[in-house]
């Protein structure tokens, strides 16, 4: 039985891109602890709206989400996927320099800066609502089970 999980929170439409597998690499100014290195993570969307004003300025990026995540409104402040944490690399390894221009656009790939891939995206097909905070949280125990009947994980 699975007791625990871990959420990060993510900024629209950046979680939701995740959700649509449409970005594969979390960018972040930290290192994901080793520890989370192979484990599930649950991505869920924040209840800003300033990912939201952002991305509406960037014409490529606003066109790529018309095109992945249609123009229905985001979720906000819900689990939308959940992931594996594969790996990380720098921002500016020999690694980095290998990804492709619609990753790019979807981070942050600037010097200094860590790329989490993200593999195994099982997207939630009815986002479940959860109130989030800054680096990680524990999802509480209604949310976790929600979170698993849906992705057909233990509960």
């Amino acid at each position: 039985m699975r007791a625990r999980m871990l959420g990060l929170s993510v900024w629209q439409p950046w979680a939701s891109l995740i959700a649509a597998r449409a970005k594969r690499y979390e960018t972040r100014s930290w290192r994901p602890p080793v520890s989370l290195i192979g484990q599930s993570l649950a991505i869920c969307s924040s209840q800003t709206e300033a990912g939201l004003l952002v991305s509406a300025h960037d014409l490529a990026l606003s066109r790529l989400c018309l095109r992945r995540l249609g123009r229905h409104p985001l979720p906000m402040g819900t689990v939308v996927a959940v992931v594996t944490v594969a790996g990380c690399i720098g921002t500016t390894s020999l690694a980095a320099r290998r990804i492709g221009v619609r990753e790019r656009l979807v981070g942050d790939w600037s010097p200094g800066r860590y790329a989490w891939r993200l593999d195994d995206i099982q997207p939630l097909a009815a986002p479940v609502p959860v109130t989030g905070s800054q680096r990680f949280f524990h999802l509480p125990p209604r949310v976790l089970a929600q979170v698993l009947a849906q992705i057909g994980g233990e509960a």
